[in-house]
């Protein structure tokens, strides 16, 4: 039985001269060579595709990065106080301290006087709500 892939077999009687020289001067080679070139081919084909993939997603990051330098890759932390940014007014002590009778006149100084420091009594301000953009129910 005969199977499609299978070469088929030519008279050598009847072949003009010239192709049979030929075809004695090729004879059939290894086919260690043609798998070699194949598995080659392959793994060269898998270095570009995985240079590809992590060049664009480096590309990516860099193009949606916020510029902060932090390294968090776009996460963010919503346990922090955002004294600075948030316009709701914060709670005040209830019992704040009077401001002294007689205060000390302090020399003037050629350094800016530090801002101060944010209270970290505060509670963390919940994370903002998301909003539901799906399809109605």
């Amino acid at each position: 039985m005969k199977f499609p892939w299978q070469k088929s077999s030519v008279d050598q009687s009847t072949l003009p001269k010239e192709i049979q020289s030929y075809y004695t001067a090729n004879q059939p080679r290894r086919n260690g060579t043609a798998w070699l070139l194949a598995i080659v081919t392959l793994i060269i084909t898998l270095l570009i595709l995985a240079g590809l993939f992590f060049a664009g997603r480096w590309a990516i990051q860099k193009l949606t990065s916020d510029g902060d330098g932090d390294g968090d890759n776009g996460t963010q932390t919503t346990n922090q106080p955002q004294s600075e940014t948030d316009p709701t007014p914060q709670s005040t002590p209830t019992n704040p301290t009077p401001p002294p009778a007689n205060p000390t006149p302090t020399p003037p100084s050629n350094q800016p006087t530090p801002a101060p420091a944010p209270p970290q009594n505060q509670p963390p301000t919940p994370p903002p709500a998301i909003v539901n953009t799906g399809p109605s129910e």
